[in-house]
């Protein structure tokens, strides 16, 4: 099986209904977020995925949509912001540019689990 398909309805799920200046541009938007997800995913060695596990193809479609969220709750990048009489903002480049981006948190939720050691070191005895 291939990567899952994400539809509008997995964002308004876990979210809100979308405006119609927002449901006119989700399709395009989701596309990207899942080619972006899909290349960090690669990129990082973390294939193959198993896609008959069902919690995985929960959390490739939560991160699409968490990206997808993020870029309509913010399309201006903003990181904070104060009020001291005048308004003070910060961007950041990456939001600010419009861009999709997956951070570290949800990339290595897609990395392989592997088995813990255990003990800090192993000590031989020679007979």
């Amino acid at each position: 099986m291939g990567w899952v398909d994400v539809s509008a309805e997995d964002i308004t799920s876990r979210w809100r209904p979308l405006t119609s200046a927002e449901d006119s541009t989700i399709a395009t938007l989701i596309e990207d977020a899942q080619d972006e997800l899909e290349d960090e995913i690669d990129a990082a060695g973390y294939l193959p995925i198993d896609w008959n596990d069902p919690k995985s193809e929960r959390r490739y479609k939560r991160t699409v949509a968490g990206m997808v969220k993020r870029l309509l709750q913010n399309p201006e990048g903003f990181l904070s912001e104060t009020i001291e009489g005048e308004y003070s903002y910060q961007r950041a480049a990456a939001l600010a540019s419009g861009a999709l981006s997956v951070n570290p948190d949800e990339l290595a939720k897609f990395a392989p689990n592997r088995r813990r050691r255990r003990g800090a070191f192993t000590i031989r005895l020679s007979s």
